[in-house]
Parts: structure tokens; C-alpha cells; sequence
């Protein structure tokens, strides 16, 4: 997979999924610009950080949402 954010005023704020040079999915949840994305070091899982102040976590295979992780005092930047 590749794995590209998308998000401004006219444009909702999106994790593009691509493979093969195709879109396959566009994962939708934040409602801030997403400034940051990772993956689980076994491959399973998506991560993505918001201006929301949130960090969503996504289920790789299904490209379903498994969590939310709210409370941060700030926007997410990075993810380690």
C-alpha cells in the first residue's frame, strides 16, 4: 500500500489508500486536516493523526476503524 492524506476547507479531510497505483479506499473519520500517517511494524494496522486532535487507528485488511484516541491538547503532528 501507499498511503496519502488529503484535507482543506473544500476537500473532507481523508486517508487515500492505493494499491497498484489505483485508489482503493478513502478512509474517512478526522475532521481536521490529517497531518500524519503510520503503519504497525507487523503491517496490520493503519494509523492517522489529525489537527483534530485525534489519532484514528484503522484495520489494514478491511480498512475498517477499530479505535479513537481523543484528548490530545494539540493537533497531532507525528506518530512514532
Amino acid at each position: 500500500y501507499d498511503l496519502t492524506s488529503a484535507g482543506a476547507v473544500s476537500i473532507p479531510p481523508v486517508v487515500n489508500v492505493w494499491e497498484g497505483g489505483k485508489l482503493k479506499a478513502a478512509l474517512k473519520g478526522h475532521s481536521g486536516t490529517v497531518s500524519c500517517i503510520a503503519a504497525s511494524p507487523e503491517g496490520d494496522k493503519i494509523y492517522s493523526g489529525s489537527w483534530d486532535k485525534s489519532i484514528r487507528v484503522w484495520e489494514r485488511g478491511s480498512l475498517s476503524p477499530l479505535h479513537t484516541l481523543q484528548g490530545h491538547a494539540q493537533a497531532v503532528w507525528a506518530l512514532l
